[in-house]
């Protein structure tokens, strides 16, 4: 595929998870409402608006670890106040992490050892 195209879909690609975040470790059950749960971990019904979401790949024969959720916010201030309130849900095991086009999870996966390196260092690192 011609270079422009494919850093053209990239980018759409990006623009239409940036409302996004991914839950890990969340319980999962049979015949879940995925959106449901999430306001309750995030006891946060009334303060921020899910458009949609559900679990990523698919179901796994062992529940040892339960598959993420990819859960769409209405508004990208939302997702913003629950990312940067995710600190609140330390202890819980449960992580959130914004969702990446697969070639940019690629790129930011060879620079984290470099983000690592940096941090040691004691550079401050965002």
């Amino acid at each position: 595929m011609n270079r422009r195209l494919q850093e053209s879909v990239v980018d759409l690609k990006a623009r239409s998870m940036r409302d996004n975040l991914r839950f890990f470790n969340v319980k999962e059950d049979e015949k879940e409402n995925t959106t449901e749960k999430i306001y309750d971990i995030l006891d946060a019904r009334n303060k921020v608006n899910i458009d949609r979401s559900h679990r990523v790949g698919r179901k796994r024969v062992s529940q040892r670890k339960p598959r993420p959720i990819v859960v769409k916010f209405n508004y990208f201030q939302d997702r913003e106040q629950v990312r940067q309130n995710a600190r609140k849900l330390k202890g819980s095991r449960i992580g959130i992490s914004e969702q990446f086009p697969e070639e940019i999870e690629k790129i930011r996966q060879t620079l984290y050892p470099e983000m690592k390196k940096a941090k040691a260092q004691g550079h401050r690192i965002r």
